[in-house]
Formats: structure tokens, sequence, C-alpha cells
């Protein structure tokens, strides 16, 4: 996903009532409070080399296969 559409997410939160408590509530419990503006500046600032640093570190715990 981009950053267009990701702030585009954000711009969203406040017209969904369901969203707006789940990102309230995310807020709550992780004690980190941050405006619908300063969480848009967060991610313009994010860079590619460092999604590509993050996703080097990334490894995969599990493997889930669902049948019948």
């Amino acid at each position: 996903m981009e950053k267009n559409g990701i702030i585009s997410m954000i711009k969203s939160i406040p017209d969904e009532q369901d969203t707006g408590i789940t990102y309230y509530f995310g807020q709550e419990i992780s004690e980190y409070k941050m405006t619908f503006e300063e969480y848009e500046e967060e991610i313009e600032k994010v860079t590619k080399d460092e999604i590509v640093e993050f996703a080097k570190k990334v490894n995969m715990h599990t493997v889930f296969f669902l049948k019948n």
C-alpha cells in the first residue's frame, strides 16, 4: 500500500464510528496519543529505505493451513 492510501484511511477514521473507537482504544491501551494530523505527518516521513531495512528484519514465525 502506498502512503496516499494509508493517509486516506487515516482521514476516513472520523467518518466511521467503529474505526474511530478502535483507533482511540488502541491509543488508550498503548498510552501513545497522536492526533490524525500527527499520524499523517509520521507516515509522510517514512522513506523507502526505512521500509526495506525493516522488512529485512522480519522473520516468518508460523504458517497455518486451514482445512474443512
